[in-house]
């Protein structure tokens, strides 16, 4: 979206989408911020509405193209990990 203004973003957007970008999810991000999934999912809603994704992988492409998030290396999981 040409018109996108990192402004546009509140901090704490910022702080989800951040976290996004690193493979977190929904209940990770918010015991890490101490918020509830719920309001996780309305950040993550919320950005995708402002920056035009139709989904998590067009946003965190989004994030990584206009250098809003710095990438990282991602931890791998394997099919015996409990993400619980």
């Amino acid at each position: 979206n040409p018109d996108f203004k990192r402004t546009e973003i509140s901090q704490r957007e910022m702080d989800v989408l951040s976290l996004i970008c690193e493979a977190k999810t929904a209940d990770e991000i918010g015991l890490e911020l101490n918020i509830s999934k719920r309001t996780v999912d309305t950040h993550r809603q919320n950005l995708l509405l402002k920056t035009s994704s139709r989904n998590i992988i067009a946003l965190v492409v989004y994030a990584f193209s206009l250098d809003l998030v710095p990438i990282k290396r991602v931890p791998r999981y394997s099919h015996t990990d409990t993400l619980a």
